[in-house]
């Protein structure tokens, strides 16, 4: 969805830049405007390709204005059955079931009007068809003659259809390699010279190819149909291309006065008559009819064609404006050195409320076979430095990737020079890259984030004129439950303490994730959700006392619990041991579905806290 957000907006402010320009030009001719329009609907389709090849670039913006609200905790399901719990605002794994369900909406909203909008335009291309079946060619006459001799001074080589339909009031014009102009039923009573207008006026549509670029800009609109702006360029560019195609007729030595008596008459009709609904260009459509009289009886506006020069500048303009907005990309300025927030820790959590499971994700190390942890210094590949400059300003280029090679977006670096504090904040462009340059000599702190993954951290040391090059892997975050179990106060109650809460659940089938992963952007992450919760005990043995133990241990691909150990710390009373042996017998019993990291199954790490109370 951020891709199709990324491409409505960049379109939005090709279409603005567009609009602008034709404004600016009002005092030159509607064929040049027009040719302006035409070049926009044909660059803002290729938008979503030229995003991806364009050369990126970024707009620097105060950092204060990609600031968002932490404070709302972004909540899961991690046991069916349960109140949802917890992830930690600040580094949450995956988007909520709300979120996806609203993405889902807005993409199938997008979807059902675009579908709609082509619909439409195909069913209009249809119905011209099935009108061209039904009518009779012109072979002879008056109006072929007419034709033939138009379409010479017109340069047109091509072989045009002339047909006659049973309709009163249908003229339009369609095609682009045996082009048809389809006349109404009282056209062969019409004069000499409301022929001779009608005809200039439809074959300037086709020497222009007025019909193929109206077809391609409605196309566009209906990818864009929730987009005003992308309506108003539309309607704009019907309008210039008839008032392009009135200069021309105007420019052949018919009057003004002349022109837009026949048009008149030919509106009165169409309008006296519901005209039928098509695709084609028709030549008094009600809409334009005011603005193109008035353009017609005015002496002083510009009616020259453009020019070869005019056309080929006006491309070269449209395709730059389109490459430096497809390449577009914001990053924030530089700012002094604010104190970052501290990593949150278990034990700086409040206590939860009895009976509730929390689920934390917090930037913590993940966990190897043999039970080391893996930290970010470990994950660390260096590429060699490009060589050293005698002086001058440094840069810092790289790319962050998962853990399986995927590119990373959107997420936060910043760069911190030691000691002073100097503070340069960027986020990854599309490519999972990122940049700092005009760095001056000295030590750095290199900070990378994104939600749901771990924090990692790099010390640089930046020389004068160097340019290092980093590939930064982002470990996924880590998990954290915690249970609260409450026991008897005064003599043990075995029927009370011996209870034992179990829940199976079997989840909705969902599409089986990949054993492998082929590269491209990654990032996708599914939290695991738990499927066989076992309560712990309170050991029966115990009475009136109250102890924490808190357990690491690891999600397998396979959901189940492995390599429990006890991370509480130096506690090593007969309470504190009795309180273990529950825990590990509950937890070790606990099942989950695969954690999945760009739909791969993979090992996740996760810290469980069980709070040991009394009533």
């Amino acid at each position: 969805m951020s891709v199709l957000l990324e491409v409505a907006i960049k379109t939005s402010a090709l279409f603005a830049v567009a609009l602008a320009t034709v404004r600016l030009l009002r005092s030159r001719s509607a064929a040049l405007r027009h040719g302006v329009l035409a070049l926009t609907f044909v660059c803002a389709i290729s938008v979503p390709i030229l995003t991806s090849l364009a050369p990126a670039w970024r707009l620097p913006i105060p950092s204060a204005w990609l600031v968002f609200d932490e404070s709302r905790p972004i909540t899961i399901s991690s046991e069916p059955g349960h109140s949802s719990p917890a992830i930690a605002a600040n580094a949450p794994i995956a988007p909520t079931r709300s979120r996806l369900s609203a993405l889902s909406i807005a993409i199938g909203l997008w979807l059902a009007g675009a579908l709609a909008a082509l619909i439409t335009v195909i069913a209009g291309m249809w119905h011209l068809r099935h009108i061209a079946r039904r009518s009779t060619p012109l072979q002879s006459g008056a109006w072929r003659e007419i034709l033939d001799r138009i379409a010479d001074g017109y340069g047109i080589r091509r072989p045009i259809t002339l047909l006659q339909s049973t309709h009163p009031t249908m003229l339009l014009t369609w095609g682009v390699i045996r082009p048809r102009i389809l006349l109404p039923a009282s056209a062969l009573d019409w004069s000499t010279d409301r022929i001779e207008v009608v005809l200039r006026h439809e074959l300037a549509h086709i020497t222009r190819s007025d019909w193929p670029i109206l077809i391609a800009a409605s196309v566009l609109r209906a990818m864009h149909w929730f987009n005003p702006i992308v309506w108003i360029g539309h309607a704009r560019l019907r309008q210039e291309s008839e008032q392009a195609c009135d200069d021309l007729v105007l420019g052949s030595g018919i009057t003004a006065a002349d022109y837009a008596a026949h048009l008149l008459a030919v509106a009165r009709d169409t309008i006296r008559r519901r005209p039928v609904w098509s695709a084609a260009t028709a030549i008094a459509h009600p809409s334009t009819l005011e603005g193109r009289v008035r353009a017609m009886l005015n002496a002083r506006l510009n009616r020259r064609p453009t020019t070869a020069v005019a056309r080929w500048t006006s491309a070269l303009v449209a395709l730059t404006a389109t490459l430096a907005i497809a390449g577009a990309g914001v990053s924030t300025l530089a700012a002094p050195a604010v104190p970052l927030p501290p990593s949150p820790s278990p034990q700086a959590n409040p206590t939860p409320a009895k009976g509730t499971d929390h689920l934390d994700l917090y930037n913590a190390v993940l966990v190897g076979p043999d039970g080391a942890r893996i930290t970010a210094e470990h994950m660390r590949l260096e590429m060699p430095s490009a060589p050293a400059a005698q002086s001058g300003p440094g840069a810092l280029n790289g790319v962050l990737y998962d853990q399986l090679g995927g590119l990373l977006p959107g997420a936060n670096v910043s760069l911190v020079q030691q000691p002073n504090g100097g503070r340069y904040d960027t986020t990854t462009d599309r490519n999972g890259s990122f940049r700092f340059t005009l760095l001056p000599p000295g030590d750095y702190e290199l900070n990378t984030s994104l939600p749901g993954f771990s924090t990692v951290t790099n010390r640089v040391r930046l020389d004068a004129g160097t340019v290092i090059e980093r590939s930064i892997t982002l470990p996924i975050g880590t998990l954290q439950e915690t249970v609260s179990v409450t026991g008897p106060s005064g003599p043990a109650v075995v029927s009370s303490v011996g209870s034992r809460s179990t829940t199976h659940t079997h989840t909705r089938s969902a599409p089986e994730p990949r054993t492998f992963y082929a590269g491209g952007i990654g990032g996708q992450i599914r939290v695991p959700t738990k499927t066989v919760h076992m309560a712990p005990l309170y050991p029966s043995n115990l009475q009136n006392a109250s102890g924490v133990v808190v357990l690491e241990g690891r999600i397998g691909i396979d959901g189940y619990m492995s390599d429990l150990r006890d991370v509480t710390g130096s506690r090593s009373s007969d309470v504190h041991q009795a309180f273990l042996a529950s825990a590990l017998d509950a937890v070790s019993q606990w099942e989950f579905t695969p954690t999945l990291l760009n739909n791969v199954p993979v090992e996740a790490t996760i810290k469980i806290q069980v709070d040991y109370s009394v009533r």
